[in-house]
């Protein structure tokens, strides 16, 4: 047995002595920090656009970040968004400049996501105009969203802040310990008071796949897996798929993962589309069952074509956010569907410990609407 070891994980690195840590360094997304005897040593708080660094709590250095600059370069000069974010939050941006499309025409759109040309796609933003507009950058500066004027001049700024959540202009977005849904949040950065829900209401695809997606089908789609809230467990959608298949489901699972491999049979297909099919698949289905993953928000509009949703918000948290004391408050009021479209037609479940009760409110509701 060796007396001194280096034990390492995701986040953090620790030099143990007898099972006694006498160092560890931990590396997050937001900070790196260096503890010896578990006493902070040494602390970089990282910003896309400040790095500070603190010796035994005090400030001893800050370097700015000249982002825009950086980015300016890419955009050639002209006037730009640089967006950070995923596909759940990049729809909120994807859907305002839609509705105003004649102040952002000639706004170029900056991202190191490839994939989130997807969401102007099923949105039907027209080719020629993602293609000039949509540019995909080197620059990764996480969760963070720049709104640049051509004079390479910044306009606005939106970030993730991973003790206290959005910031809109380096002001937290909370007011009276409640915090708003980030499609609000990202409305103010563009200047906005609100994000308008009226187009969740109207939004209609143009037709391509199925000339009979109006014509709801005895089938679920199931999402099951989230970068960002994790996955709902084999053992859970064993149970899940029981119930469905036995109501006459056929149930189409969303995942490029082997994880649910097993499940498939006659009544369950694996799918993974882009994001357009997967709309006008769900819009032959009689409902979405999902974890909470930006995949659900680019799909809310279903819920308004007469689709059920049910969506599940698991209780984790990435290492990143161990210092966000109200982080389950925040996810929960920024994330909702049903605070971010102002209704209660979305099934959220959050952070439920009952998943046999869970389960049973599912088909229960399934049994409800009928057709079963």
């Amino acid at each position: 047995m060796a007396v001194l070891k280096k034990v390492s994980t995701k986040t953090t690195t620790s030099i143990k002595l007898f099972g006694k840590t006498l160092v560890r360094k931990e590396r997050l997304l937001s900070s790196t920090s260096l503890y010896v005897l578990n006493l902070l040593i040494y602390k970089k708080r990282l910003k896309p656009y400040i790095h500070t660094s603190y010796l035994l709590g005090v400030k001893i250095a800050s370097k700015q970040i000249d982002l825009t600059s950086l980015l300016s370069k890419q955009a050639k000069n002209k006037e730009f968004i640089y967006i950070c974010f995923h596909s759940g939050d990049f729809y909120y941006l994807a859907v305002t400049i839609k509705q105003n499309f004649a102040k952002y025409k000639d706004v170029l759109i900056l991202s190191k996501f490839a994939y989130l040309k997807q969401v102007l796609e099923m949105l039907d933003f027209e080719e020629a105009w993602i293609e000039s507009n949509f540019l995909v950058v080197k620059e990764f500066y996480p969760s963070l969203a720049l709104w640049c004027k051509s004079s390479n001049t910044l306009k606005s700024k939106a970030s993730l802040d991973h003790e206290k959540g959005w910031m809109i202009n380096e002001k937290v977005e909370i007011k009276d310990r409640n915090y708003p849904p980030f499609s609000d949040s990202l409305a103010k950065f563009l200047g906005k008071s609100s994000f308008d829900i009226r187009f969740n209401y109207a939004f209609k695809l143009t037709p391509s796949l199925s000339s009979k997606k109006d014509i709801k089908t005895k089938a679920i789609l199931l999402i099951p897996q989230s970068q960002f809230n994790g996955d709902l467990s084999l053992a859970f959608c064993s149970v899940l798929l029981e119930g469905l298949k036995a109501l006459g489901f056929h149930v189409f699972i969303n995942t490029k993962s082997k994880l649910y491999d097993s499940l498939l049979d006659a009544s369950t297909t694996k799918i993974f589309l882009n994001y357009k099919d997967t709309y006008e698949l769900g819009l032959t289905c009689k409902a979405v069952i999902a974890i909470r993953c930006g995949l659900v928000d680019c799909l809310q509009s279903l819920a308004f074509n007469k689709v059920l949703f049910f969506i599940i918000y698991n209780q984790k948290s990435y290492p990143h956010y161990k210092f966000f004391k109200n982080f389950y408050e925040w996810f929960k009021d920024a994330y909702s569907l049903n605070h971010i479209n102002q209704t209660t037609i979305f099934n959220e479940y959050f952070y439920e410990k009952d998943y046999i009760h869970l389960l049973k409110d599912i088909l229960e509701k399934l049994k409800e609407d009928g057709d079963v």
